[in-house]
């Protein structure tokens, strides 16, 4: 494996761009100042405090969960994994209100980065994610260990690990309410039900399987009925990825994937279709009833150059919020922190300016119209999570791009008052 695919893996794991290493830095300026809308967070329970790519989250209905992810180790050499979590409430229920955080007890997990967490109802159900450093000295990367925190008693219990080969990587995973559904493009589909003790293995999807060391990018929605999966699978020929599983039959059908062919498109679910944005193609619209992709209006957001990383999306009930996301540099260059990278292609340049261009926007399905909104607190970041409590966007964590653009200090930004932030879209 080259240094460039090794590196590129890497990214994928990290939510965004691979940056190169880092060292301890002063503080810097202190953040911009929060813009209409916006409140940025007190800093989180978490160590390190700083920012973390593939952080997993979820609103419970009541707080946000937030755990693991990954940030740059001191020595400047390695990238630190973390395995520990926070909460945070909004005060009086209201989420401009600052909030407040309390850490979670330790979890019966190994540390990860990129892990999903779903909400039962009760619980929330952490599985996949993977050690990204593991895939640059080809050690197993992916994490089979699943575990379930319950508000209620703030407690973790452990689930029936995944019965896959070491370091078998989740690609997809959703609970339905049959339980928990995971896929990967080497081991295939499987399902744990709720309150089960083992795990069953579903029928092959219609596509070929890929082997342990295949990067699939995959993105996938639950729509009430069928779980809808789309995307690719690299192994190492492209495996194109566009189906959609009913539990209920355990039968799949093939879709078509439309514009959601990288890592860089994100997708959401309205409850009614599926919305799939991105930089370059603009915002695209699935009925996966009729397997129809439809075009949309052209938003604020659109043609800012190719994407490196997908932004952040939350659905309001009504409209898709559309956040940050990496963009590359206007002369076409790929935007890297270049520091000790041997390739020209990952070189440092003074043309990378990814703040460039608005940052967020909102789309109205019902009339096909976007509205702008406020930047926020930060520059632009990719690898945020991004989480709708039902009155606001809660985005955490991801890559700060500015500081990317600046050239200096570690790649992840080490000031814990600037990792979590809320937009109130109504504002």
């Amino acid at each position: 494996m080259t240094r460039t695919t090794r590196r590129t893996l890497l990214a994928a794991a990290l939510g965004g761009p691979l940056l190169a290493g880092c060292r301890d830095s002063a503080p810097r300026a202190s953040p911009t100042p929060a813009r209409h809308g916006w409140t940025q967070l007190p800093a989180a329970p978490l160590a390190p405090p700083g920012l973390r790519a593939g952080l997993a989250a979820v609103w419970t209905g009541e707080e946000v969960l937030v755990w693991g992810g990954s940030s740059p180790r001191a020595d400047g050499c390695a990238v630190a994994v973390c395995a520990d979590g926070a909460s945070w409430r909004p005060v009086g229920g209201r989420d401009r209100a600052a909030g407040s955080w309390t850490a979670l007890p330790p979890a019966p997990l190994q540390a990860r980065s990129g892990a999903r967490l779903h909400w039962t109802g009760s619980e929330a159900v952490l599985v996949g994610g993977l050690d990204p450093w593991a895939r640059c000295e080809s050690r197993p990367a992916g994490r089979l260990d699943v575990a379930a925190f319950s508000p209620a008693t703030r407690s973790w219990r452990a689930l029936p690990p995944l019965p896959w080969p070491e370091g078998t990587v989740v690609d997809a995973s959703a609970w339905t309410p049959r339980g928990l559904l995971v896929w990967s493009v080497s081991a295939g589909a499987w399902s744990l039900p709720a309150g089960g003790a083992s795990w069953a293995e579903l029928p092959d999807p219609p596509v070929a399987r890929g082997d342990a060391s295949a990067y699939a990018g995959v993105q996938d929605v639950w729509t009430g009925t069928e779980w809808v999966l789309l995307g690719g699978a690299y192994t190492p020929d492209p495996v194109p990825l566009g189906l959609a599983l009913d539990p209920a039959t355990s039968s799949w059908r093939v879709l078509d994937r439309g514009p959601v062919r990288t890592p860089d498109v994100a997708v959401a679910w309205t409850g009614t279709e599926l919305l799939a944005f991105d930089a370059t193609a603009g915002l695209s619209r699935l009925a996966p009833a009729t397997g129809r992709w439809t075009g949309a209006a052209r938003g604020p957001l659109d043609g800012l150059g190719g994407p490196l990383g997908g932004p952040a999306l939350g659905w309001t009930g009504t409209e898709l919020l559309v956040w940050g996301g990496s963009r590359n540099a206007r002369d076409g260059s790929r935007c890297f922190d270049g520091v000790g990278v041997e390739e020209s292609e990952l070189a440092y340049g003074g043309a990378c300016n990814p703040a460039t261009g608005p940052l967020a926007a909102a789309y109205d399905p019902a009339r096909d119209t976007w509205r702008p909104l406020a930047d926020g607190p930060w520059q632009r970041r990719t690898g945020s999570c991004a989480v709708w409590t039902g009155t606001g966007l809660f985005l955490g964590g991801g890559v700060d791009l500015e500081e990317q653009r600046a050239g200096g200090g570690p790649p992840f930004a080490d000031h814990a008052d600037q990792a979590f932030a809320v937009l109130d879209p109504s504002a």
